[in-house]
């Protein structure tokens, strides 16, 4: 894969985070009653928590697409949160606590970004060392 693509593909998934942030954050009841209502009764200030995380980590993955040489720590940075929400909701897949339609809609919106995350970051490093090798 060449350094435009996985550039491309990180300002996708930086643009896509960044705007969950912002629903979740500035239309917390609309994100709730449309996408997380399964999961209990209504936390507005959670919520807002959750989309402020979300807007950081969409922030750090567009500055990574931007700024190339900080690719890796920016995207890091942005996993961190991703991932470790994604191993949350896998947590309550594998546990049974989400029915099937959630469980994929959960793999789509939550589970496979995370993962995409975490493949440009695998394929960034691996271009820089395939051009100090070659260097």
């Amino acid at each position: 894969m060449k350094s435009k693509t996985v550039t491309l593909i990180l300002y996708i998934l930086g643009g896509y985070h960044f705007a969950t942030g912002i629903m979740i954050y500035f239309l917390t009841d609309f994100f709730y009653e449309n996408f997380t209502s399964h999961t209990g009764p209504l936390n507005s200030h959670f919520l807002a928590d959750v989309g402020a995380a979300y807007i950081t980590a969409g922030a750090a993955l567009l500055m990574g697409a931007y700024i190339a040489k900080w690719r890796v720590p920016f995207a890091v940075s942005a996993l961190m949160f991703l991932g470790l929400h994604s191993l949350i909701h896998i947590t309550e897949m594998v546990t049974g606590k989400l029915s099937s339609e959630q469980a994929v809609s959960d793999v789509v919106t939550v589970i496979l970004p995370s993962a995409f995350v975490g493949l440009m970051i695998y394929l960034t490093l691996k271009m820089a060392k395939k051009e100090e090798s070659a260097g």
